[in-house]
């Protein structure tokens, strides 16, 4: 993991905490309009909702500067990518043969 982590670092410019966070905070306003957009859509609403308040609780815990509530946003987007990999591995055969009913 460690070294994923490394090669992901390497291709952002981050040299200090201020400018990684404003990294984060820029990438978490355009996570913001783009789950605006999709609730908005009749396919994937509610888990467009559920990103978009993920999304401001990780807004809110960076301008709080508390690192409590950033680790329990890493926590729940680390086991919301989770799921979406076991749901995908289930139903990803299902869907491409549009078998679903």
């Amino acid at each position: 993991m460690d070294i994923i982590a490394r090669t992901i670092g390497a291709c952002v410019p981050i040299y200090d905490y201020q400018t990684a966070k404003e990294y984060a905070t820029l990438l978490l306003h355009a996570q913001v309009g783009v789950s605006v957009f999709g609730a908005l859509s009749w396919a994937f609403g509610g888990i467009n909702t559920i990103t978009f308040g993920f999304t401001l609780f990780a807004l809110v815990a960076l301008e709080a500067g508390n690192d409590r509530l950033l680790r329990m946003y890493t926590t729940f987007v680390t086991a919301m990518w989770i799921m979406d990999v076991v749901w995908l591995s289930l139903w990803g055969t299902h869907l491409s043969k549009a078998t679903v009913s």
